[in-house]
């Protein structure tokens, strides 16, 4: 991915307020199911190890 400077982001605002609705919508589903990662190599710089004891 290529970063760019962007001076005005009033262009990219609708597209990212539909992903970040996108991104609530998934967030707060109760029929979403989140776990711990099956990756354990992503844990050990994880700040919320002491939380699910990994």
């Amino acid at each position: 991915m290529n970063k760019q400077w962007v001076g005005d982001a009033n262009g990219l605002l609708p597209e990212f307020e539909i992903h970040l609705k996108e991104l609530l919508e998934e967030i707060f589903d109760p029929a979403q199911v989140f776990d711990q990662t099956p990756f354990m190599e992503k844990c050990r710089y994880c700040p919320y190890q002491n939380i699910c004891y990994r």
